[in-house]
């Protein structure tokens, strides 16, 4: 039951002035409980003070730690797209719990609790999910644990930690003069449209330092040419730091 409604059939069990002074049975089939509930409420705000019935209920014991944080659930998907053991199609949750005992990524682990972190998401046995070849997946990999490395160090005001993104943009325009709203009717708009251009739009953001800039935009690019260079991930970045009054330093991973 929602914590209102606890401190809503309290007001209703008031008998002074023109309160409802309702009975503890009448409470009961109003708000779908019990009469033992409303005397615990009763009790509640005796004891604590009404406001106390609008408060979330104190755990008695600490939240549970996750066993698989980020860098251990980023073992697990590297084990799952990797190749199964011979005479395997595919990897099954116990192979996997196994296999992270094997790697010392844990102590120990059920197949249920794999299972919950891989919520059904990771689906190796689809090729065309994964586009890395065979010959390159060890460079990969190590790529990825240097940039995993990268995001846990410490926060270093001098020595920032920069996240960017990067979002294609298409700029269109109306192939036909839209017509406006009316009363009574919708505005008209022609479903073709004219290609203007494109251009990609960059974000920048340092978690631990709480500063976010963005979107950045740089000019349009021709379609063979689809990297930035970083002299100007640099100036971006730098351009985005001085909005917040930060001083950049780069890592390049």
């Amino acid at each position: 039951m929602h914590p209102a409604d606890a401190t809503n059939a309290m007001l209703n069990c008031d008998e002074s002035g023109d309160a409802p002074a309702w009975s503890d049975q009448q409470i009961a089939e109003a708000f779908a409980t019990t009469t033992r509930s409303i005397e615990n409420w009763r009790k509640q705000a005796a004891q604590r003070g009404p406001l106390s019935l609008l408060e979330r209920k104190q755990r008695d014991t600490p939240p549970t730690a996750l066993l698989l944080d980020g860098e251990k659930e980023a073992q697990l998907t590297k084990i799952v797209c990797s190749t199964p053991p011979d005479g395997r199609s595919r990897w099954t949750l116990q192979m996997l719990a196994d296999k992270l005992v094997a790697m010392e990524v844990v102590g120990s682990i059920s197949p249920n609790t794999v299972g919950r972190v891989q919520k059904n998401e990771l689906k190796p046995w689809l090729k065309s999910m994964w586009c890395i070849p065979p010959e390159q997946d060890s460079a990969f990999v190590a790529a990825m644990e240097q940039v995993l490395t990268v995001y846990q160090r410490p926060y270093d005001a001098l020595f920032s930690v920069v996240n960017m993104d990067e979002q294609p943009i298409q700029f269109v325009s109306h192939s036909q003069i839209p017509l406006p709203v009316r009363p009574g009717d919708t505005a008209k708009v022609d479903y073709e449209y004219v290609r203007e251009g494109m251009c990609n739009a960059f974000m920048f953001v340092e978690p631990l330092g709480r500063w976010a800039a963005g979107p950045l935009a740089c000019s349009a690019r021709e379609q063979d040419e689809d990297r930035i260079g970083l002299g100007e991930v640099r100036e971006m970045v730098g351009r985005s730091s001085s909005f917040c009054g930060c001083q950049a330093n780069y890592a390049c991973v």
